[in-house]
This record gives structure tokens, C-alpha cells and sequence, in this order.
């Protein structure tokens, strides 16, 4: 006769109500707004129309704009061609005068921090909205 873990003879229902629980759980999870506060980006951005906006300083940074990517900045050089003052190069690419427009952050986790908090911040905004519609649809139902 081999020994058994008692925990290999729960019932399936016992089984099933704890992967139910696991689920609620991370549902639960998933719409959490973030422990940590929302990140400072540095204090420099390019805007609209490249407008530029603080004093920017070469380094490398990250970008939570259209996801998380990594930007090189460093000012034009002799061999560089153009009117602009700043160079870009985003993750791997080649050094461009095309602007990384949007706020940027010192760290990567920084970077998706800031990213989580604005995808909170949307969903927020948008079940406002679906519950507002809710609320019209009851009150011309009844």
C-alpha cells in the first residue's frame, strides 16, 4: 500500500473552488489601482510641433509613449545634418533628428509604473463613462 498526501484526495469541488478563488484573486489584482505612487518624468520634454520644453540633458532615458522603449539624447555634432539641436535613438536603432515626443523617465520600471498608472487612469475614466450610460438606460427603462 503507498502512501497518499492528503492533498491529492480533495474533492473536485474543493479543487474547483480554489481555482475560482485563485481567478477572483488576480481579477481582483488586475484592476488594483498601483501601490506606488505615480513617477516623475524628468524635467524636460519634446511636444507638439517639436517644441521643446525645459532644459534637456544627454543621457539615456525611457519613454512609457505607444509602450516602453528606450531613448538615447545627445546634442548634434559637426558630422550630423540639420537644422535640430538634439539627436534621438530609440532602443537599437540609428541616431535620427526625429523627436521622441512625451514625458521621459530615468529608469525602466520607472517607465511602466508610469505606464500602468495611465492605463489605470484610462480604464477609470472609461467605466465612468459605461456606468453613466448604465445609469441613463435604467432611468429610461423604468
Amino acid at each position: 500500500m503507498d502512501v497518499r498526501d492528503w492533498r491529492d484526495a480533495k474533492p473536485k469541488w474543493a479543487i474547483d473552488a480554489a481555482k475560482s478563488e485563485l481567478e477572483q484573486w488576480q481579477i481582483t489584482a488586475a484592476l488594483s489601482w498601483p501601490q506606488e505612487a505615480k513617477p516623475e518624468p524628468v524635467p524636460f520634454q519634446w511636444g507638439d510641433y517639436d517644441n521643446l520644453h525645459g532644459e534637456p540633458v544627454e543621457g539615456v532615458y525611457w519613454t512609457a509613449t505607444h509602450g516602453v522603449r528606450r531613448v538615447e539624447i545627445r546634442e548634434k555634432n559637426e558630422t550630423d545634418v540639420g537644422w535640430k539641436k538634439w539627436r534621438f535613438k530609440i532602443g537599437d536603432g540609428q541616431w535620427s533628428s526625429s523627436v521622441t515626443r512625451g514625458p521621459l523617465y530615468p529608469t525602466q520600471r520607472d517607465a511602466f509604473l508610469a505606464l500602468v498608472w495611465a492605463e489605470c487612469e484610462n480604464a477609470a475614466k472609461r467605466l465612468h463613462t459605461f456606468k453613466g450610460m448604465l445609469r441613463v438606460a435604467t432611468e429610461v427603462t423604468q
